[in-house]
């Protein structure tokens, strides 16, 4: 049924019939990634956007559209939000993420979710978005309690945009996962009127559990608000890579842990976290009940620093993930690691491999 209704919509609007889109579709999830060997050349575009709906008219119930890393403008982007009221009723995942969608596509995504009641998670990453769609996706967060996941990492947002969809949280029930890294933000007093916004709407909703400040800027400052703030949240997930925070970092996200007990996933990669700031924070986390994920990548700390981290693991049994590659790892902190884990292969990952090399352990990136 669906190899035939696309076929028609690509008669109907003079597209080319891509063989990637007839055979995946008619599973009930669409998938063609624009990053592939195969679709280097050959990437999705409007006028494929264009068949691709004409058929979902006749043959409707797509659960999901993952369209990454394709060549979809402005123009796709509004056909895709004009029809999250009406062809797209059924779908869960929208995932549009390093297309080209403007301003006009963020609006038209906007306003479609606020009419549309399936959808759990939208991807808009990559995308330069700008700050237009601010308010309305602020109004989206307001209507639509089903929306699970949203992400908006490096989509150009500005101030007034990151308000509108911070305030937005304090009434929305339903988002459980935000990805806002990497915004346009002009100077600390912008930086310090959203994260105020965010930790005021941080302390009244109930259901946000991930909070991805990714390339935020974040100063020592503005993390101790947040962090005042996520101790009285539902977030159990924080991921504060690429910020400009310091070793002090390590003292305030420790108070988290001790705070937050049932905190699981925390990445603070390449940060100057250095060897006082890890100390600190592994006081932290060190008998921590349940932190899964540690991200420490490329903190600037050395042997001394790692071996203390390595070794307050030793009483946090829960932790599965743990990335340290980017630091000082010595033959000092191979065997530390080797004492804290017996075997690396154990947990779910790490970044680190242990070898023994003239008589002695030593790293490699695994």
């Amino acid at each position: 049924m669906w190899v035939e209704a696309y076929r028609a919509g690509c008669a109907e609007v003079s597209a080319d019939v891509r063989e990637d889109v007839s055979s995946s579709g008619a599973t009930g999830e669409l998938i063609v990634r624009g990053n592939t060997f195969d679709n280097f050349k050959n990437r999705v575009t409007d006028t494929d956007v264009q068949a691709i709906l004409a058929a979902l008219r006749v043959c409707p119930g797509m659960s999901a559209l993952y369209l990454p890393y394709n060549n979809i403008t402005s123009e796709g982007g509004v056909l895709l939000g004009k029809a999250l009221g009406h062809q797209l009723d059924s779908i869960i995942t929208l995932d549009v993420q390093y297309n080209s969608l403007g301003a006009e596509a963020g609006v038209a995504i906007a306003q479609g979710l606020q009419r549309n009641d399936s959808l759990c998670h939208v991807t808009l990453a990559g995308n330069p978005l700008g700050g237009c769609c601010g308010a309305a996706l602020g109004e989206a967060l307001r209507q639509n309690m089903n929306l699970a996941v949203l992400d908006l990492f490096n989509t150009d947002l500005g101030m007034e945009a990151l308000v509108h969809i911070c305030r937005s949280l304090e009434g929305n029930k339903g988002l459980s996962s935000l990805n806002i890294g990497r915004p346009l933000l002009h100077g600390v007093d912008e930086l310090e009127s959203v994260v105020n916004h965010l930790s005021i709407a941080l302390q009244r909703n109930s259901t946000l559990e991930e909070l991805h400040m990714a390339y935020f800027g974040l100063v020592d400052d503005c993390l101790q608000t947040l962090v005042l703030a996520l101790c009285g949240s539902a977030v159990t997930t924080l991921c504060i890579k690429g910020n400009k925070v310091s070793q002090d970092a390590g003292q305030l996200l420790a108070r988290l842990l001790d705070r937050r007990q049932d905190f699981r996933n925390l990445d603070v990669s390449c940060n100057r976290l250095r060897d006082a700031g890890a100390a600190a924070l592994a006081k932290g986390v060190a008998h921590h009940p349940q932190l899964e994920s540690l991200g420490l990548e490329s903190c600037t700390i050395s042997e001394r620093g790692l071996v203390v981290l390595v070794e307050s693991l030793k009483s946090c049994a829960t932790v599965r993930r743990l990335t340290l590659w980017g630091n000082d790892v010595t033959p000092a902190v191979a065997s530390s690691l080797t004492a804290t884990f017996c075997d690396l292969r154990e947990l779910d990952y790490i970044d680190v491999g242990v070898m023994e090399q003239d008589g002695q352990l030593v790293a490699y990136r695994a």
